[in-house]
């Protein structure tokens, strides 16, 4: 359902609002405060709300405030960064949080411009948010079936996070009902958890729907 009432569209933000300046007054973040970050991170990145520029400033602020102190409990931020001077402190809240804040069960997709070697490809994602910048969508919509845009000609990429080297995925090209897995080469990043598909072939422009499943 899209949001694009401005009822309910002030309804959110007075809730999140209201949430953070709890955390405030209790003087640490806890797990369910990071929760908010990715309903924020929808309303910014995500969701066709219509937001006039006073929500979206307070939005953004919040969003910055709560991101920063995130880093308190958790060192390696999975979220987007939007740039702030300013760095709330917070007491850190209780370890075990970062082991209870919900995995983010996530897809990226993207096509690398021609002439973009594999192995220039595997060095980036190495390398801090890299994979951050990219488009991504929930695993659980790749099993149904995602349309993707493709707007340049060159390899196109998958990477699946939090997985293990032995979860066997394959690829499907939906609009063609075919397995498409043999046409991608394979890589595992241990350290990320991460298995990355790089199609062997160059495509070109135009729309396609893919489906990744565990098999």
């Amino acid at each position: 359902m899209t949001l694009n009432d401005k009822l309910h569209t002030s309804s959110i933000i007075n809730s999140l609002n209201k949430a953070y300046n709890q955390s405030k007054l209790n003087g640490k973040l806890v797990t369910e405060d990071i929760y908010l970050l990715d309903s924020i991170y929808k309303l910014l990145d995500g969701c066709e709300m219509s937001l006039n520029n006073k929500q979206l400033k307070n939005l953004k602020e919040l969003y910055i405030s709560i991101l920063n102190n995130s880093k308190y409990i958790c060192k390696t931020p999975i979220f987007k960064t939007y740039y702030s001077k300013e760095v709330i402190p917070f007491v850190q809240a209780e370890s075990q949080d970062c082991n209870n804040i919900p995995k983010l069960d996530l897809i990226y997709y993207w096509q690398e411009s021609l002439g973009v070697l594999p192995s220039t490809i595997l060095a980036n994602i190495a390398t801090d948010q890299y994979l951050q910048t990219k488009p991504s969508d929930l695993k659980s919509k790749f099993i149904e079936g995602k349309d993707i845009n493709y707007t340049d000609i060159g390899l196109i990429c998958f990477a699946l996070n939090d997985v293990l080297v032995i979860d066997n995925y394959h690829i499907y090209d939906d609009d063609n009902d075919s397995d498409v897995t043999l046409g991608f080469e394979s890589f595992y990043n241990t350290e990320l958890k991460t298995r990355i598909f790089i199609s062997y072939n160059i495509y070109s422009y135009g729309l396609m729907n893919f489906k990744i499943k565990k098999i």
